[in-house]
């Protein structure tokens, strides 16, 4: 299924309703966007850590939470060990 799509002055594109639908997609949700052969493809960033599941060993405090929680707790407890804030400095 081939659509056309605009790339906006913010580098932003928007994803035609068809597409977005047939793939599951979720507003919000995280994508992988990579360069194949001259074309543009995302990736459901869930689906790649999904096929990752069980290869590495999670830190009890991090089990049972969903990809992007943890993501954004290992951030927090990692500029909190840095700097002491929580908070990253700029």
């Amino acid at each position: 299924m081939s659509k056309t799509v605009r790339i906006t002055s913010k580098r932003q594109l928007t994803i035609p309703v068809e597409i977005f639908e047939k793939m599951g997609l979720k507003r919000g949700q995280n994508l992988l966007a990579e360069e194949r052969d001259g074309a543009l493809i995302l990736t459901s960033a869930e689906s790649k850590l999904q096929k990752l599941r069980g290869s590495l060993k999670v830190p009890k405090k991090y089990v049972g939470l969903e990809i992007n929680d943890l993501v954004e707790q290992a951030k927090k407890d990692y500029f909190k060990k840095i700097y002491g804030t929580g908070k990253k400095e700029e």
